[in-house]
Parts: structure tokens; sequence; C-alpha cells
């Protein structure tokens, strides 16, 4: 199984939009330590995650310009790092 931080490494993408894909319903872990609140990942999610980067990618070269974050993390992401870069 493979941490948060592993998969973010892996797959070069902000820990946040891990949490965030969670919360949404979107790609969720494997499993969550009670405890602790770790999140895991197996290796069968690869492709699944895969999958979601692929589409977000072709939508950002379909539609340039049109921001995939959600309205209410919109303002923050867009001072941090710009709209869909």
């Amino acid at each position: 199984m493979f941490l948060i931080g592993e998969i973010s490494k892996l797959f070069q993408m902000d820990v946040r939009t891990l949490r965030y894909y969670d919360e949404i319903d979107l790609f969720k872990p494997t499993h969550v330590d009670e405890r602790t609140g770790y999140r895991y990942y197996t290796i069968e999610q690869f492709e699944q995650l895969n999958t979601i980067l692929y589409l977000k990618a072709r939508n950002r070269k379909t539609n340039p310009g049109v921001c995939s974050y959600p309205e209410k993390n919109r303002k923050q992401n867009l001072s941090n790092q710009g709209c869909c870069e």
C-alpha cells in the first residue's frame, strides 16, 4: 500500500488535490487508518488515477482558459499558481 505522499510524488501532484478528490468521492483511498487518518492507496488504483489525470489534461487542451477548480477553491488557486497551470 502507498501513503498519500508517495502517490503525490509518483504522480507529480499536490497532496491537497488527492485530499480533495477523496472529499468529492472522485478518487477514494483503499483504506484510511482510523487512528491516524492516513490515507492508503493500492497499485490497482494507479490506472484510475492515470485516467483522471489524462481527462484533466485533455480538458485543459480542448478548453484553454477554462478553470477546472471548484468555485470554493478558485480564488485561492488563482492567487497561488494561476488557473489551470
